[in-house]
């Protein structure tokens, strides 16, 4: 018969061996179940954003999407008038058509090269088409505060009396961007935008024959 001495040291031994068994499978699994849900890490040790929302929001830049140049997708929750443009203002009334009319005040044209669009002082004023800042100016009279965008397709437009400017010259901006603030400033009866579109050739032409205000 075996003695007790040795049955404990079978014992022993038996259970070493299951301990290493058990230490085994789980590793094993620990190990897959580790692979499986790994955080997503490029080679280089960095971040790597694909394949996660986070990854869909950036793009594979990184960087949002942004692209440097303005989009001549509008922005925000502007409203197309046709042509290519979006409304420069919200909520506004025709105060003064493109054209012949008596002058408003003194030192106003008796020819308006724009069309007037009122609304409350400080209503936000939009790019109407994504372009390049080529006028941001002062004035004690005329246009008073004003800004003028260029566009790719070689047509510009102007917009004046206004309480702010948010742009400068050189900044690109997107159709629907906000530029600046409605005002009354230079020569001016009361608040308004007074908005120009200007042809290939610098001349103002009525906004209406190309969008509908």
């Amino acid at each position: 018969m075996m003695g007790l001495g040795m049955q404990m040291l079978l014992l022993s031994q038996m259970m070493k061996m299951m301990m290493t068994v058990f230490a085994l499978v789980a590793g094993e699994s620990g190990q897959a179940a580790f692979s499986g849900a790994r955080p997503a890490f490029g080679s280089g040790g960095g971040f790597h954003a694909g394949g996660s929302p986070l990854g869909n929001f950036l793009g594979s830049s990184g960087a949002g999407g942004a692209g440097g140049a303005a989009s001549s997708a509008p922005v925000g929750d502007a409203k197309s008038v046709g042509g290519g443009f979006v409304s420069p203002v919200d909520n506004y009334r025709i105060s003064s058509r493109f054209g012949p009319r008596k002058a408003p005040t003194a030192g106003a044209s008796t020819y308006h090269k724009g069309i007037d669009l009122a609304a409350p002082l400080n209503t936000p004023v939009r790019a109407a088409k994504a372009g390049r800042v080529t006028v941001s100016k002062d004035q004690a009279t005329g246009y008073g505060k004003w800004i003028e965008i260029q566009h790719a397709d070689g047509t510009k437009t102007r917009y004046g009396h206004l309480n702010s400017r948010d742009v400068q010259v050189g900044s690109q901006v997107q159709a629907g961007q906000v530029i600046g603030k409605m005002g009354s400033t230079g020569t001016s009866t009361g608040s308004h935008l007074h908005f120009e579109v200007l042809d290939k050739s610098g001349r103002q032409i009525n906004p209406e024959q190309v969008m509908k205000l």
